[in-house]
């Protein structure tokens, strides 16, 4: 049983959605108006919430790095090479000795967001795709970004991958809200995925030291050998994984019989809702492969946050990162 941890719940026989329908955007140009203005006027949000990333503005937000600024950090000792126009004279005055002043160097950082659009993420019974929830909650990220003029980047993980450089414009950021929110209709059986770890090891060359990087995924691949590559993220940035699932995949529904298949379709199992006993058994196993996913995450130094599909924007039902509660 423990290796149906990692299966994908399917409806027997059926599809959520008809074949007609798989063919529309995830989102309509009205949906993706008001996501905007929920964005708008909704300023305690996740993305302003990130522990090191709470001012507004540009130049507001104190770097790490050190260079030509405006906050004073410390004074060294002045080198071959080093601009007279920073020597401290006053310093100079008082001890005979050359100081030049350093200051922390303005950064603005960048908001990159990788979007899961594979096999298991277009699967939803209750109001949408976990793919769509997942959408809707990037594109709010990306309208408060461009409040705060914030630069974003993206990667759309799917087959090919769809890779958007990290970009303040808006005419970019409209084509990557299109290809976010464009169509994604169920794959076939056996179609070939690429692996998220592969993934964020790309990513990390395409980084600035200090970005915001907002995962949206169900991790329903996540195994504990990939931990080093989130770990080596979250050391060098601001990092937070949204889990989105649907209702089904923490809580069985109360009758029926469903196919417990494989990522690739092949069914491995049949459970019968009924079945008292074995429903009971097949929520704990679920959970308890939630539980383990939330805990690796939240190992990795990562902040952790949960999304079912049935929920609004933002109605996430855990925020714990390592170390905190």
């Amino acid at each position: 049983m423990p290796r149906k941890l990692n299966k994908l719940l399917r409806l027997a026989g059926t599809r959520w959605q008809g074949t007609a329908t798989t063919q529309q955007p995830l989102l309509d140009d009205l949906e993706i108006q008001s996501l905007h203005q929920f964005a708008l006027t909704n300023a305690n949000t996740p993305l302003t919430a990130l522990r090191d990333v709470q001012q507004l503005l540009l130049g507001e937000r104190l770097s790490t790095f050190t260079g030509s600024g405006y906050e004073f950090a410390e004074n060294r000792p002045f080198q071959a090479g080093d601009d007279a126009r920073f020597i401290n004279w006053r310093l100079y005055a008082r001890s005979g000795d050359l100081y030049r002043k350093v200051f922390h160097e303005e950064r603005r950082p960048q908001l990159w967001l990788l979007v899961d659009r594979r096999g298991p993420m277009r699967f939803g019974t209750r109001r949408r795709l976990k793919v769509t929830a997942a959408v809707r909650q990037a594109l709010v990220y990306l309208y408060q970004a461009q409040q705060q003029q914030m630069a974003t980047g993206a990667v759309l993980l799917e087959e090919p991958l769809s890779w958007f450089a990290a970009s303040a414009s808006t005419s970019v950021q409209q084509d990557l809200i299109k290809c976010m929110a464009r169509a994604c209709p169920p794959l076939d059986e056996g179609h070939a995925a690429v692996a998220m770890d592969t993934v964020i090891r790309q990513l990390q060359s395409r980084l600035l030291p200090g970005s915001i990087v907002i995962l949206l995924s169900d991790f329903h691949d996540l195994q504990q050998q990939q931990l080093a590559n989130f770990h080596h993220l979250a050391q060098q940035h601001t990092v937070m994984a949204v889990q989105v699932l649907d209702d089904i995949e923490l809580r069985l529904p109360g009758s029926g019989h469903y196919r417990i298949a494989d990522r690739d379709g092949v069914t491995t199992m049949l459970l019968d809702g009924n079945d008292a006993a074995a429903k009971k058994i097949m929520e704990r196993q679920l959970q308890l492969r939630q539980q383990q996913i939330e805990q690796w995450i939240t190992g990795a130094g990562i902040h952790y946050r949960r999304l079912l599909t049935s929920a609004e924007p933002f109605s996430l039902t855990t925020d714990r990162a390592h170390g905190r509660a």
